[in-house]
């Protein structure tokens, strides 16, 4: 019996020269058309995570800007960030959330 780790992004994950995948609870071969999925996924670029330098605050629509605020009232309420939140102007909102770091850049991306 062994386990097979979750594949790095873009690359397969091979023992002996072989690609297994789960198949729910269990591991199998993975096919030559899941493997090609696999190897592609570096070329599907995500533009959603993208840092686009020039824009600002001011670009964030607002409604958009509330419903974040709400959603993030609701997960965090009886937290002491619950209570804290609507002190907060939008930067340190979006800080504390997590959707960026130091008001500019978004995490995991620095």
């Amino acid at each position: 019996m062994f386990q097979i780790p979750a594949a790095p992004f873009g690359m397969p994950t091979s023992w002996k020269g072989h690609y297994y995948g789960r198949d729910g609870e269990s591991l199998s071969p993975l096919s030559m058309q899941e493997l090609e999925a696999i190897r592609h996924q570096i070329e599907a670029l995500d533009w959603s995570a993208q840092i686009c330098h020039e824009a600002t605050i001011d670009d964030l629509d607002s409604e958009a800007l509330n419903i974040a605020r709400i959603k993030f009232q609701d997960k965090h309420r009886g937290t002491r960030f619950g209570k804290d939140e609507e002190k907060w102007d939008a930067m340190t909102f979006l800080d504390k959330a997590k959707l960026t770091r130091n008001g500019n850049t978004p995490i995991g991306k620095a």
